[in-house]
């Protein structure tokens, strides 16, 4: 039976196997029906992914290598080393149906372990998966918008890196939870990212803050646990509002505030500081009206942003922006094609070649171009990435803007995260990010960096000559949390922050600095 995906493109030692049997010798732990015909499902279900990936990925892997990377997540799951005698005979294998014998004969001789009962077994597997590809590949994890088809979201707005036994066991239980969406880690109800423009980063939630209560009843309690799942992703018909106790391990402080799930739509694009109701105020220098807009993860709803932040710039009298996409991490083709646009009325965005889709050349035809003609340097680094990549190239091959700061990663590739539904009585659906293709940039070369790629060669994006502004390790990990926390502060706070000193960001200074001696120099000539 064929999977059915919807995909969404994005920019991104010993001789034995357990417990001293080998494939072929008599299993030392006791088996029955159910557990055979568990493992028998284990392999077909599993065998139907591989054949998937296997014809989609975007070059040719074997799927030895597809299975034992599968297996090694199976063993690790059961807390058994992969034994030796297995890994040889997988990758002798040379037919899929031996493969496929190999994964059931390993799944049952691993026995009725609680990791991998049910659909956990075949869960531990396809995580493991990734390691015959690449890192961009993978289950979507907690909070990662790649895997969301729609730009507006519902709920409180945070995820969690770890919960607390008893809840964990409540969301697997429920059909509404996906496994992908349940920490791995059980302890501390501990927040791991919040989502800007949500219910909790306006109420001044952050990562690393440790849920102990909803309405005053511990979060581990009969009714803690009750109130947990409307707390995260139960739509309700009425409004809900539920008072959580915070505790602050960093400043030893415990808060209480007010969070009500709501529908909401994840902001992607920040200014300089925030305004009393929330919004952004994206003027970084009033005086000569320079202009600063940050791009995040790129979104349906980032283009449209991106619109009102520069028609509110421009009734400011903005002469000149800064394009902020150190840290981008990418995202949609559409929305980047829309923002390069902002500069160009038509062009070429990219060439893409995918291992389905063949090659393929991405045009802007009608571009607004509402940021022709204004003076503009795009701040890169290390971690600019697939889309924020594409956006810079343009802006860069074409010659409307100009590049500054440090090299960015090298990543273009793309990914598409599919749902692949397997041929079950349960008919589980395994949602999945695989790279199928690469993209080049306007100018026809090569953007992605390769595991052999040396410095010289055409990877990433470098800044303009002149404009290369390198920093320390260090100082770049300290502005990415600075940036972070400018964005999680809620506008009524009062809280002072290190970026509210413009100063404090040295590449930012650099640029602005750079954009007013453009500015005196076209006014004096």
């Amino acid at each position: 039976m064929r999977p059915t995906m919807v995909a969404a493109l994005l920019l991104a030692a010993g001789a034995s196997l357990s417990r001293g049997a080998g494939p072929g010798e008599t299993p030392s732990v006791p088996t029955n029906d159910a557990l055979r015909t568990q493992a028998r499902r284990y392999a077909h279900e599993l065998t139907i992914f591989l054949r998937w990936v296997e014809a989609n990925y975007v070059r040719p892997v074997p799927r030895t290598d597809l299975a034992l990377a599968a297996l090694q997540g199976l063993y690790e799951a059961a807390q058994e080393p992969l034994p030796t005698a297995l890994r040889a005979e997988v990758a002798q294998a040379a037919e899929p149906e031996a493969i496929k014998h190999l994964l059931a004969v390993a799944r049952e001789r691993l026995g009725d372990h609680e990791a991998l009962r049910d659909s956990r077994a075949l869960w531990a597997s396809i995580r493991s998966v990734p390691r015959a590809l690449d890192p961009y590949c993978g289950v979507p994890q907690p909070g990662d918008r790649r895997n969301m088809s729609l730009s507006q979201m519902y709920g409180a707005g945070f995820e969690f890196e770890s919960l607390p036994e008893p809840v964990v066991t409540l969301l697997e239980a429920s059909r509404d939870s996906a496994p992908a969406r349940i920490p791995l880690s059980r302890g501390p109800a501990r927040i791991s990212s919040v989502i800007p423009g949500s219910p909790a980063q306006r109420a001044g939630i952050r990562p690393g803050d440790i849920l102990t209560a909803i309405e005053r009843h511990p979060i581990d309690s009969p009714d803690g646990i009750k109130l947990f799942p409307k707390l995260i992703h139960l739509e309700s018909p009425e409004p809900l509002t539920f008072t959580l106790t915070i505790r602050r391990p960093v400043s030893e402080t415990t808060l209480v505030v007010k969070v009500s799930p709501t529908n909401f739509v994840p902001e992607s694009v920040f200014g300089v500081r925030r305004r009393l109701d929330h919004s952004w105020d994206f003027m970084l220098d009033p005086t000569h009206r320079i202009g600063y807009l940050r791009l995040g993860f790129i979104d349906e709803s980032s283009s449209q942003e991106m619109v009102e932040a520069i028609e509110g710039l421009k009734l400011q009298g903005m002469r000149g922006l800064i394009l902020d996409l150190r840290g981008n991490p990418g995202g949609f083709v559409e929305p980047a094609k829309a923002i390069a646009g902002m500069f160009i009325k038509s062009g070429l965005l990219a060439t893409f070649r995918d291992r389905r889709d063949g090659e393929q050349r991405v045009m802007i035809e009608d571009g607004s171009a509402i940021l022709e003609g204004i003076p503009t340097v795009v701040l890169i680094d290390g971690e600019t990435r697939g889309g924020g990549e594409m956006i810079a190239a343009v802006l860069q091959d074409h010659g409307v803007a100009v590049v500054a700061g440090t090299r960015s990663l090298g990543k273009g590739s793309v990914q598409r995260t599919e749902i692949v539904r397997l041929d079950s009585g349960e008919q589980l659906d395994i949602q999945f990010k695989l790279t199928t293709g690469l993209f080049t940039r306007p100018n026809g070369k090569n953007l992605q960096r390769f595991p052999d790629s040396r410095d010289a060669d055409d990877w990433g994006i470098r800044p303009d000559p002149g404009l290369e502004f390198p920093v320390s390790p260090d100082l770049a990990k300290q502005i990415k949390d600075w940036m972070e926390q400018q964005v999680l502060r809620p506008g009524p706070s009062r809280e002072s922050l290190p970026l509210d000193d413009p100063e404090k960001d040295p590449l930012r200074e650099f640029a602005r600095r750079y954009l007013l001696r453009q500015l005196t120099a076209k006014k004096t000539s």
